[in-house]
């Protein structure tokens, strides 16, 4: 029996985190557009139904920064 892949839900489904798609390098820097694989240039929210997931295109969260310690004496 196989079983099916579990869709993640929290995945946003845009080119700009798709398998397929390539920033289009502009002038100016944005990256507004992509090139697809399977579409051709495309706008980076664009969502078609060829889209696979690729890990390492999603930017990870900052870590929290930690408070400032103080120096405690454990003598008294």
């Amino acid at each position: 029996m196989v079983k099916k892949k579990e869709k993640d839900e929290n995945v946003q489904r845009f080119c700009a985190f798709c398998e397929f798609a390539t920033p289009l390098p502009t002038a100016d820097g944005a990256d507004d557009d992509m090139i697809c694989e399977k579409k051709g240039v495309v706008r980076a929210d664009h969502v078609c139904r060829k889209f696979r997931y690729d890990l390492l295109k999603r930017a990870p969260k900052d870590k929290p920064r930690l408070g400032e310690f103080q120096a405690v004496s454990l003598d008294d």
